[in-house]
């Protein structure tokens, strides 16, 4: 009996499309796994010292269990190169502000969990083709704009901090600033 003769150039592209198979469905299921994971909060704390930031619809997943999902928060704080924006979810930051106006958008908040965000690029993509990137609280991720070479340190902070707010000036007090003459030729 004659064995049947086998091409080893489609042998590894089967091979391959096996592995890709099975590596997509694998990745497929990780994605699932750390939505459940990172969208899930367990009711650890009870006191929220003071008022709600945001507002959203929840689903309790039944009546009388405890440690039932809360509803997802409406706003997030995010640090952009240092500086703290309270973001409202479906919106562009950074905003411009009284004291900045310059500042153009970048970025937009497409959702929000208890303890990480997914942020796209306003107006743009990211380089990956990906349609957003993932901010976990308090772990700095790194954008840069391929376009100038401007780096951004994006930071989700917790739920409950402060963005401090500069108040108008409410003195008439004026600084003066020196200038030197300009050289004479």
């Amino acid at each position: 009996m004659a064995k049947k003769h086998v091409d080893p150039l489609k042998a590894k592209q089967k091979k391959q499309k096996i592995i890709a198979a099975v590596l997509g469905v694998l990745f497929v299921g990780l994605l699932g796994f750390d939505e459940k994971t990172s969208s899930s909060s367990g009711s650890t704390s009870s006191s929220s010292g003071g008022s709600s930031s945001g507002s959203g619809s929840g689903s309790s997943s039944g009546a009388g269990v405890t440690g039932a999902k809360a509803p997802a928060p409406g706003s997030a704080v995010i640090s952009v190169n240092g500086t703290l924006y309270s973001v409202s979810l479906g919106t562009d930051f950074p905003q411009a502000s009284a004291t900045d106006s310059s500042v153009v958008p970048l970025f937009h908040l497409v959702s929000l969990t208890a303890h990480s965000a997914k942020i796209s690029i306003a107006g743009g993509s990211y380089a990956s083709g990906a349609p957003t990137v993932t901010l976990t609280e308090n772990k700095p991720v790194t954008l840069m704009n391929t376009a100038d070479g401007v780096r951004y340190k994006l930071i989700l902070k917790p739920v409950g901090t402060a963005v401090s707010r500069t108040p108008a000036p409410t003195s008439t007090s004026s600084t003066t600033v020196t200038v030197p003459p300009p050289s004479s030729p």
